[in-house]
């Protein structure tokens, strides 16, 4: 099983550590995350071993990056997903599909009545253009 697998245990864990670190500091700004300096904490190294420490240090800010463009996209989700887990204090895939497909109707229905909206805007302005006789 892929669970079973010590090197896929640790970039789960460092993707969950990561993407909760990330989304603590993008929820709550005015407080420390509690797993701040989990990962880049270092013991003293070789200059030999710098080199890859760099590298893993590169890529643990990218994944911070996307991690946070993520999370800010889905912000509304994220909210969404919070609120249940504190109310429920555990979620099921099948709860969390729920949810997530909630959000993503709520957002699409939110955009949908924006471009009508604008939509009735632009349709407004050739109507007092015609009334003006100011089309071809």
């Amino acid at each position: 099983m892929l669970w079973e697998d010590p090197d896929i245990r640790a970039q789960v864990l460092v993707i969950e550590l990561l993407g909760g670190e990330v989304a603590e500091l993008i929820l709550h700004p005015d407080h420390p995350s509690l797993g701040a300096n989990m990962i880049r904490s270092r013991p003293t190294h070789s200059p030999r071993s710098l080199s890859p420490l760099r590298l893993v240090a590169a890529l643990i800010k990218y994944c911070e990056a996307e991690a946070a463009a993520l999370i800010r996209a889905n912000i509304d989700i994220v909210r969404a997903l919070v609120e249940e887990l504190i109310e429920r204090g555990i979620l099921t895939g099948d709860q969390i599909d729920v949810i997530i497909a909630r959000e993503v109707a709520v957002k699409a229905l939110a955009n949908e009545r924006a471009r009508r909206a604008a939509w009735k805007i632009v349709e407004n302005n050739a109507a007092g253009f015609a009334a003006h006789g100011l089309e071809d």
